[in-house]
């Protein structure tokens, strides 16, 4: 790299890799530190719902209990769940410079500058659903939706995902009736900066000087197993380790589609 590429490239790198600033969560704040306590309650609101047979006093009157709930509850089933909140920052810069060597002829020279920050949260919860409907019928209003102030507090499909394992055409067929799934929410920042315009010794502009990226990956994964079913009674502790193993298999599964891809 000549002398002046050499400054200006000492000039232009600190625009990019001077960011030291963790990057922040896709979660709401409590008095400035974040938390993920709407998504948990969201979880046990749409487990709750599941195994409930009566309208709280704030459900709308069409309110409804699940079609498949008695079928549900006969299984006793266990339920872990993975949260898993990764952020990343990235930023690059490469601005295209034209080296003037005459009237005649011009060399095109550039550099690339880039840096990325990423940071993860992780945390495994596991619930019984006969102890969920046990705290249901003591307090009718437990287990209530809380308002969608982040991506995962919002509808996770768990009914959905009940629906499509209760009613599997083999379903009765079937020793393990275990299924899972996961919901993820990308969301995807950009931001372009134009350079400014700039003339050197020996070169000129502007060129695209960078781009800034910011990118939050919210996910849960599921995996539900029933302690009870017409070919076999195993324990609740048994089930929850079954979950435990099944949601891991999930996990390794996912993870090694995203490597082949």
């Amino acid at each position: 790299m000549k002398p002046t590429s050499r400054l200006l490239a000492s000039f232009l790198t600190p625009l990019i890799l001077s960011g030291c600033i963790v990057p922040d969560y896709d979660v709401p704040k409590v008095n400035g530190a974040p938390t993920i306590g709407s998504i948990e309650r969201r979880i046990v609101c749409e487990l709750v719902y599941l195994v409930r047979e009566h309208r709280r006093k704030g459900d709308p009157a069409n309110w409804a209990p699940y079609d498949h709930g008695d079928t549900f509850r006969q299984g006793d089933y266990q339920v872990v769940i993975d949260l898993s909140l990764l952020v990343t920052d990235s930023g690059e810069l490469a601005p295209n410079l034209n080296f003037i060597k005459n009237d005649v002829f011009s060399f095109n020279a550039g550099f690339k500058i880039s840096k990325k920050r990423a940071q993860n949260f992780s945390e495994r919860l596991s619930f019984s659903m006969p102890l969920l409907e046990a705290k249901l019928a003591a307090n009718p209003d437990y287990g209530s939706c809380p308002s969608a102030d982040t991506n995962l507090a919002g509808d996770l499909g768990i009914e959905k995902m009940v629906t499509l394992a209760l009613t599997s055409q083999y379903r009765e067929e079937t020793t393990d009736k275990n299924f899972g799934g996961y919901v993820s929410f990308d969301v995807y920042y950009d931001i372009n900066a134009t350079g400014p315009n700039w003339k050197l010794a020996t070169f000129e502009g502007p060129g695209k000087m960078g781009k800034i990226y910011h990118q939050n990956t919210d996910q849960l994964t599921f995996s539900f197993v029933p302690a009870k079913t017409p070919q076999r009674v195993i324990s609740q502790a048994e089930a929850s380790q079954r979950a435990t193993d099944f949601l891991n298999q999930l996990n390794l599964n996912r993870l090694g589609d995203a490597l082949s891809r």
